[in-house]
């Protein structure tokens, strides 16, 4: 009938085949419905494991004792807790979105060539110390350590680049001050009138001055050095006891009892 451009006369359904179909459309729609509702509790439970996973990361930025930010495949701003937005002097809300240079012009430029190099290589950048004045301080020269990883997708793809900050300005200061006393004892140690010396317990001489080497007969205190305190004295003591023996005993009882 097609064939020859006439109207395709179906024969009307009988009621067991209208049966037989729409008991098979109710299937289908069971199935849909079932497959709806599986699909809409995986999304919900996978909306929950992630609103837990991010209060995690939100209060490990919000307590680290270190500065912690997050900056994606563009070095825009993603996370960043307090402690490094206080060192840029801008609130933390206003970094989101926005990139260093955007934020902090050059000085923002200088901070984001590590970054940079992270992207490049997509290697980690740890524990690169760092001096200089911050917005925060003019004027004031803080340091840091600070290292950079690069964060990565289920497909090994950059997603992007994470940075601990950890302010070392009071260690820095504490170091400079610790060699500045070694030099002022060094210098007192050398040149004192009395004879000095600092050995190690049953071994030789480690350091001593020049009255000490004078008081035991030598020239110079590297001669000196090459000697233990029972070395430097005759084999036995006045009072018949050996002279090594007697160095042990003074060296243990000067640090048992100081």
């Amino acid at each position: 009938a097609l064939g020859r451009g006439e109207p395709l006369r179906l024969a009307a359904p009988t009621i067991r085949e209208t049966a037989v179909v729409s008991d098979a459309l109710r299937q289908v729609e069971g199935e849909l419905l079932r497959h709806r509702s599986d699909l809409e509790q995986a999304v919900a439970d996978r909306t929950v494991e992630l609103q837990r996973l991010k209060a995690r990361v939100e209060t490990v930025y919000a307590t680290a004792p270190v500065g912690l930010c997050l900056l994606d495949r563009d070095l825009r701003f993603v996370m960043i807790n307090e402690h490094v937005a206080s060192i840029n002097a801008v609130p933390a809300a206003d970094h989101i979105g926005h990139t260093l240079p955007e934020l902090l012009g050059e000085t923002g430029l200088e901070f984001e060539e590590a970054y940079r190099r992270v992207r490049e290589t997509l290697r980690p950048l740890r524990d690169i110390e760092t001096s200089g004045e911050v917005p925060a301080q003019p004027g004031v020269t803080r340091s840091w350590l600070t290292s950079y990883y690069p964060v990565f997708g289920a497909a090994h793809e950059l997603l992007g680049i994470n940075a601990v900050v950890i302010d070392i300005t009071e260690r820095k200061l504490l170091e400079r001050r610790n060699r500045d006393n070694e030099e002022m004892f060094r210098v007192l140690f050398e040149a004192a009138g009395d004879a000095q010396a600092l050995l190690a317990y049953n071994a030789n001489f480690i350091s001593a001055n020049a009255a000490a080497a004078s008081l035991f007969g030598y020239a110079t205190v590297e001669e000196f050095m090459d000697l233990s305190p029972a070395g430097a004295s005759p084999e036995f003591q006045p009072n018949g006891r050996r002279s090594e023996d007697m160095a042990l005993e003074l060296m243990r009882q000067a640090l048992d009892q100081g």
